[in-house]
This record gives C-alpha cells, structure tokens and sequence, in this order.
C-alpha cells in the first residue's frame, strides 16, 4: 500500500463522487494546483535540511507534491502524455525545482475527436497556500479546495457558486483513516485502496515530467489499452 493519504479525505472523496455522478456532466477540462512557500511548512526545522530541499534525499516539488498526480488519476483515469516545464524560480536555499508546470493529456474515450487534457501547477514558493482542483463540465464547473474542505458547484444558468459540501478534517484525519484501512486489509487479505501499481503509474507520470522538461517537448506515459476514469 502507498502512502497516497488525499484519497482519505471526505471532501475529496466526495469531489470524485460529484464527478463520477455526472453532476456537471462530461469533463472537458480540469486545472489543478497546490502551493505553499517551503519554510513555512515546518517552521520549527531548518528548511535547507529538509528532505523537500535535497535531491539526493528524493526532495523537489514533482516528488514532494506527488499527492496531486495521483488523485488526478484517481478521478480521471490514467495519463496518456505529459507537455512539462521544471524550474527553480526562487531565491530558496535548494539544489531542486520549486515549481513544475505540467499540461496532461488523460486516457479517456475520444469523443468527436477530442480527449480530456488538464494543467497542474506545482510549488514551493507561494506565500499564498492553496490546494484546489476545478472540474469544467458541460453543465457548469465544480470546486475542490482541498484547505477548507469544500466542493463547490457552479452550475449552468446560475451566477453564482454554490456549496455542495463542506468538511473541515484535522490534519492527521486522513492519515488515521488511511491506517485502519491499511490494519483492515491485512487482518482481511484484502487489497488496498491505493496498490503498489498506483505509486508505480505516478513515478512513471513524474519521470516522463522530467525528461519532458529536459527535451522541451511532448513525452508519452502510457498506451491507454484500458482507459479508465469518469470520461470513459
């Protein structure tokens, strides 16, 4: 089991359902983003010692904020290609990238020609933190933010957003509920929620960022035999 914790969040979890029910009908595109400056995450350490600072300790933006690519293949299904761009925009004391832009195409169903595609930003250099996901649908836009717990919804017609749900959990929620899940699967010999597979999709995903950052150009991920994910 991976230690993929979001998939643990109510309002997440309950993002994914809006999503797979259609609530805004099809997806036509999504823009993904999660930002928080570096030093303010632990300020009690020495952000430079960090294991988000150092390459050689796996640090860096695409491997620390890996959580985003996973549950963006969690509600849409598996990547196809990826377009990227890694940089160290700041002035921070690190030897990695404190900002990755990624363009993703999905695996889903061609319909009149055309796939799903989605932006995630990645960083660590806002002072401004912030986790959302926003859905554009046929019918109207949906909102996760992933700081408040809210899922919001701004339907076709109407002029404003409104909430569909809203659960402020404790930091350590997710975690707890991830471990009893963790507990339940070995006492049962059932399998987990998130495989050794899933953590193996995301290294693919974030190896082909890399090299397309370094060529400046499209690299494929997967072949998308068995597309899944709500547009399939």
């Amino acid at each position: 089991m991976v230690g993929y914790n979001l998939r643990f969040v109510p309002s997440l979890q309950r993002f994914r359902t809006f999503v797979f029910e259609g609530v805004i009908g099809r997806v036509l595109s999504l823009r993904c983003e999660i930002g928080q400056y570096l030093p303010s995450w632990r300020p009690d350490s020495d952000y430079r010692q960090g294991v988000t600072a150092k390459r050689e300790l796996g640090g860096g933006a695409l491997l620390e904020l890996s959580h985003e690519i996973d549950y963006l293949r969690w509600v849409f299904g598996d990547v196809e290609w990826v377009i990227s761009s890694l940089s160290r925009q700041s002035g921070l004391d690190i030897d990695v990238e404190d900002s990755a832009n990624i363009i993703i195409g999905f695996c889903s169903k061609e319909e009149e020609g055309r796939k799903l595609i989605g932006t995630l930003n990645l960083d660590l250099i806002r002072h401004d933190s912030t986790r959302t996901c926003l859905a554009i649908g046929e019918n109207g836009s949906l909102r996760w933010d992933g700081l408040t717990g809210q899922v919001m919804l701004y339907r076709e017609g109407e002029k404003v957003w409104r909430e569909l749900f809203s659960f402020q959990h404790h930091r350590d929620d997710s975690y707890r509920a991830e471990w009893r899940h963790f507990v339940h699967c070995v006492a049962n010999a059932t399998s987990p929620l998130i495989s050794g597979e899933d953590g193996l999709r995301v290294i693919e995903i974030i190896e082909a960022a890399r090299r397309s950052s370094e060529l400046s150009r499209r690299v494929d991920v997967d072949k998308c035999d068995e597309p899944n994910g709500v547009n399939s």
